[in-house]
């Protein structure tokens, strides 16, 4: 049994019928969110992002997108995720320091590290968590472009900065295969989602 867990709220419709379609076959699982509990809701309503303070992007159950103090994130997360008992597998591809759970921000990082790519392009879902990746990327490549492309609303910056990169990473696990398949008519390098490399992982090593 897994258990998928999501900054937003569950189930999320939009991400995990296509990572068990990527998986090629059926297992038992369950999803829980940080906004399932009204509380948590409530709580976010109350808060606003100041200007610099780091956020994350995630998705209601009604798609709409929502953005979150990642230090508020990292306060719930403590919350909730120790209470699970089964495998922990969270759909977010920020890096938390929490125990037992699986992370796609760390497979994402073993394969940009495998490929070696002299140009590195990553994709966020806003503008305002560019400062906040750059730390996470340019620790692996020496020429990295970011940009930014919301897969919940129409959003975006400058894609034409992807043309000249080796490999882009789509470092939300809201990116699916439409969003790869859009992003590949901007650049000749290859594009991969962080859903597709999870899957790709619980496929192999877990599933």
């Amino acid at each position: 049994m897994l258990t998928f867990v999501t900054i937003g709220q569950s189930p999320r419709s939009d991400v995990i019928p296509e990572l068990i379609d990527i998986i090629g076959k059926s297992f038992e699982y369950k999803e829980i969110g940080l906004l399932d509990f009204p509380e948590n809701l409530q709580s976010l309503k109350l808060l606003n992002i100041e200007s610099g303070e780091e956020f994350l992007v995630s998705r209601l159950r009604d798609g709409e997108e929502v953005k979150m103090p990642r230090e508020w994130v990292v306060q719930k997360l403590n919350e909730i995720v120790p209470e699970i008992e089964e495998f922990k597998v969270l759909l977010c591809t920020e890096n938390f320091d929490l125990p037992n759970l699986i992370l796609p921000v760390k497979i994402l990082e073993s394969f940009v590290s495998i490929l070696k790519p002299k140009k590195l392009g990553v994709v966020v879902p806003a503008k305002g968590q560019i400062d906040m990746v750059k730390n996470k990327w340019e620790r692996l490549v020496e020429d990295l472009k970011i940009t930014y492309f919301s897969p919940y609303s129409t959003e975006s910056g400058d894609l034409s900065v992807l043309n000249d990169r080796e490999l882009i990473v789509l470092d939300c696990i809201g990116y699916g295969k439409k969003d790869e398949n859009y992003l590949r008519s901007y650049t000749g390098g290859i594009v991969v989602s962080a859903r597709r490399l999870l899957a790709n992982f619980l496929r192999n090593n877990i599933l």
